[in-house]
């Protein structure tokens, strides 16, 4: 390969990668999604499947993959940042609308959509509440959610949070299932300060 051929190739990648990033969602505030590469060469830290089933049995039942990484080279919080992964399957019969993540209130988060989540149910909003606390992804499929015998999008959460623990996430069709997951560990009050002023450093940088 030319020199010349190598260093167009080269910022073809780069402006690929560039352009494949999440989106920072402000508290209170919402955004489209946007696709990113990741977790592609990220570490695996932990990975679960649940069963789920809503509080009224007739509407949905299905399953949740929940995973953590560290080491995400997509994340713009560096390779200590922690990244939050989830698919899930909806077994119907009713269309799944939401899914909410929750506890990361005094963190900065990066979302987005992994842009191989080819043929499954893309959300057209991604949101964030006034607290910080819930992240939540919506509207699939264009309002339409994720049918019966659909799986999700990869729906992906970069944070700056150095640890996690085990968390109750939500999937939600006018009733809701409460599904075993991972989430954010809270950190201590006098480190919440430290992990925001990271977060506007990062965002500043960017």
């Amino acid at each position: 390969m030319s020199g010349r051929a190598f260093a167009i190739g080269a910022f073809s990648v780069v402006t690929l990668l560039s352009q494949a990033q999440a989106a920072i969602i402000p508290l209170g505030g919402s955004s489209p999604p946007d696709p990113t590469f990741s977790p592609v060469g990220a570490t695996l830290l932990a990975s679960a499947t649940i069963p789920f089933t809503a509080v009224d049995p007739s509407r949905f039942t299905g399953v949740l993959t929940s995973e953590v990484y560290r080491d995400d080279p997509f994340s713009l919080f560096g390779p200590d940042g922690l990244t939050f992964v989830f698919t899930f399957f909806n077994n119907g019969p009713d269309a799944i609308e939401r899914f909410t993540a929750i506890d990361y209130g005094g963190f900065a988060v990066d979302a987005g959509v992994f842009v191989g989540s080819v043929g499954t149910a893309v959300p057209a909003i991604m949101d964030r509440s006034l607290d910080g606390e819930i992240l939540g992804f919506q509207d699939f499929n264009l309002g339409l959610g994720v049918l019966a015998g659909q799986l999700s999008a990869t729906l992906i959460l970069h944070t700056n949070a150095p640890a996690f623990v085990p968390v109750l996430n939500n999937v939600i069709d006018g009733s809701v299932a409460v599904v075993p997951s991972f989430g954010p560990a809270v950190p201590e009050p006098v480190s919440i300060g430290a992990l925001i002023l990271f977060g506007g450093l990062i965002r500043k940088r960017r």
